[in-house]
């Protein structure tokens, strides 16, 4: 991986006076540092993070091979789609299409544990381009803007993916049944995006969002909803990209009354929604 080193990048950002330079450029070497050190252990974390998702998968295969409820055939099927899941998140941190909901809820804890790891650095890289735009080198600030963007890509499979107009469809799952989904990039404009999500896509008048969205590594953080269509009283949405593979986590509000004290009563129903992206 070949990049100008931030240091080089980060120097013209801090302009002082001869007297200060030296401080300038002790706070400059600090803050690079700070930065490289935050990478290292990310990558490191990222890594552990991982490891127990493979275990996980060694544990369940070597269940499936042993157990006596099941026929030989059987045991030898489930123990080759196991196998192939577990191929497809180690070399692409992607999750395979056949996966089980018990895989499902693996993949979701891994990529939010992921996400939260990241942002430690992402701050920090935000820390850094802000100091260049407060000293008016805007153009210092983008370089290091890129050298983050190549490090998510690098680093985090499923962040190259966002681009407008990419699609991901697949189903939301609601107790013992799926319901048809469609997530759409609208707009990208760095990290920012908007993207419009539909739900029952096959039914007339289904329910429509206009979302306004921020990226963060893999996670996209929904900032505002906007209902265009339908009366699904959904209040918050967020996803994990991993690999191809956009895991969503929607939570809507639903209002009871209790019989004998008339009393309202909100609940906060969370499900998920499991879409794949769509070759252009």
């Amino acid at each position: 991986m070949s990049r100008t080193p931030l240091i080089s990048l980060l120097a013209v950002c801090f302009i002082a006076p001869a007297a200060s330079h030296a401080w300038a450029q002790e706070k400059i070497d600090k803050q690079i540092a700070a930065l490289e050190a935050a990478k290292a252990q990310f990558l490191k974390d990222k890594q552990a993070e991982k490891q127990k998702v493979l275990k996980k998968f060694d544990a369940w295969i070597q269940k499936v091979a042993t157990s006596r409820a099941m026929k030989a055939a059987d045991r030898l099927s489930l123990t080759d789609d196991l196998r192939e899941e577990r191929k497809v998140f180690a070399e692409k941190e992607d999750v395979a299409e056949s996966s089980s909901n018990d895989v499902l809820s693996v993949m979701l804890e891994y990529g939010k544990a992921v996400a939260k790891k990241y942002k430690p650095v992402s701050s920090m890289f935000d820390q850094m381009m802000t100091a260049c735009i407060n000293a008016g080198k805007t153009e210092e600030a983008k370089k290091i803007k890129a050298d983050m963007e190549l490090f998510e890509i690098e680093n985090l499979p499923g962040r190259k993916h966002v681009a407008a107009g990419v699609i991901w469809i697949g189903s939301q799952h609601e107790g013992n049944g799926a319901i048809q989904f469609l997530f759409r990039v609208t707009e990208l404009h760095g990290s920012l995006f908007k993207a419009r999500m539909e739900r029952n896509i096959s039914v007339g008048g289904h329910p429509i969002f206009n979302l306004d969205c921020q990226l963060d590594g893999i996670l996209i953080k929904v900032t505002n909803i906007t209902p265009m269509q339908g009366s699904i009283p959904l209040k918050e949405c967020r996803g994990i990209l991993l690999g191809q593979t956009l895991l969503l986590q929607l939570t809507t509000l639903q209002e009871t009354t209790v019989p004998r004290s008339k009393q309202r009563i909100t609940t906060r129903n969370i499900s998920f929604a499991v879409l794949r992206m769509q070759k252009k």
